[in-house]
């Protein structure tokens, strides 16, 4: 039951990207990284606009009939002007054949499906939601799920609206609204998406840059699942001195002892199943990675990357604040190389003379 459960979940999320594909197909040339980066950005792109009418009192969030139909309103329109991105016609030079685009977005579709499945079988045989910090987080998607307005009431101050940045609980709250699950499923369901999707955004990405499987491979396994170092350093120091210590995967998130600052890696927050809002905003990080990835290599862009830049910008810096921060500083630092680059290129030209 609950097999279906997750899928159905699943199911709900992958049906952003007929919502994503109309803008993000005209924004990225790859099309497997398109299709990629459309389900985070259809997601957002839907949720924004849900989250404005309820913030306004436009909008019941409770009012799950309308919110559906219009859902399925965003997909059907979606759909019909996306179609162009698989029906591709055959012959056109430097772009791939319809049956190409089609074969490697269904290897994408079953390596995230693997891996959300995989993810959720590992997370089965400790899915209670309790110790370290979860029972707050459930509190968090499951006020977000049950209010009528935002932001919504907050469940530790009561007769107070929630003071903290609850924007990531509300996507992952949307998405358990429109599939009608219970929040203690959502929780883990999200988790498993979530784990899903910063690796196939990462795997993609770094396809894109270097065309390297094993690289994509090695990229989304380094982001999602790996350790740090310092647990293998720690590992390694204590069979060799022979102390008998037993170095824990927690030991790579505590550098300073007492454990006054810690840093919790992608792999940690997945092992303790943690959803915190610095895990919830990694797959919207990274879908803003693929869109500065994008702009990159274009020397003219279009306004629509301006546009999906910034509800990206929006998103993750609503979700987590410090990720629009980084963000802003790389979207710096690529203006300032193309300004450069252009003014190199301007310069080598040879005047011409002037009669």
């Amino acid at each position: 039951m609950q097999l279906l459960q997750a899928l159905f979940f699943y199911l709900i999320f992958s049906l952003f990207a007929l919502i994503g594909l109309p803008l993000i197909s005209r924004l990225i040339a790859n099309k497997t990284l398109a299709y990629i980066a459309a389900k985070p950005f259809g997601l957002i792109l839907f949720g924004y606009f849900i989250w404005v009418l309820s913030s306004f009192h436009w909008l019941n969030y409770q009012n799950h009939w309308l919110i559906l139909a219009l859902y399925l309103a965003a997909i059907a329109t979606g759909g019909f002007f996306s179609r162009v991105f698989f029906c591709l016609p055959a012959g056109k030079k430097n772009e791939p054949r319809p049956t190409a685009v089609l074969k490697k977005i269904l290897i994408v579709e079953a390596a995230t499906l693997a891996a959300f499945l995989g993810y959720l079988y590992l997370r089965s045989f400790n899915p209670a939601i309790n110790g370290t910090e979860r029972f707050m987080d459930l509190a968090l998607l499951s006020a977000a799920g049950k209010t009528n307005f935002f932001p919504f009431i907050d469940p530790w101050f009561a007769g107070k609206t929630v003071n903290y940045y609850y924007y990531g609980s509300y996507l992952m709250s949307l998405l358990g609204n429109l599939a009608h699950l219970k929040s203690v499923l959502v929780y883990n369901f999200a988790l498993g998406l979530i784990y899903c999707q910063a690796a196939i955004l990462a795997a993609g990405l770094v396809w894109s840059a270097t065309r390297s499987k094993l690289a994509a491979v090695t990229g989304a396994f380094l982001l999602t699942t790996a350790g740090t170092l310092f647990f293998a350093g720690c590992t390694l120091h204590a069979a060799w001195a022979g102390l008998g210590t037993v170095c824990s995967y927690a030991s790579s998130t505590r550098f300073y002892s007492p454990s006054y600052i810690i840093n919790e890696i992608p792999s940690y927050s997945f092992t303790v199943g943690d959803l915190h809002a610095h895990l919830l905003a990694l797959p919207f990080f990274l879908l803003n990675l693929v869109l500065l990835y994008g702009l990159a290599g274009k020397t003219k862009p279009a306004r629509g990357f301006f546009a999906a830049l910034g509800l990206g910008l929006a998103t993750s810096g609503m979700i987590n604040v410090w990720d629009m921060v980084t963000l802003i500083s790389v979207l710096c630092v690529l203006l300032l190389a193309k300004i450069i680059l252009i003014w190199r290129t301007h310069s080598a030209k040879p005047e011409r003379l002037k009669l």
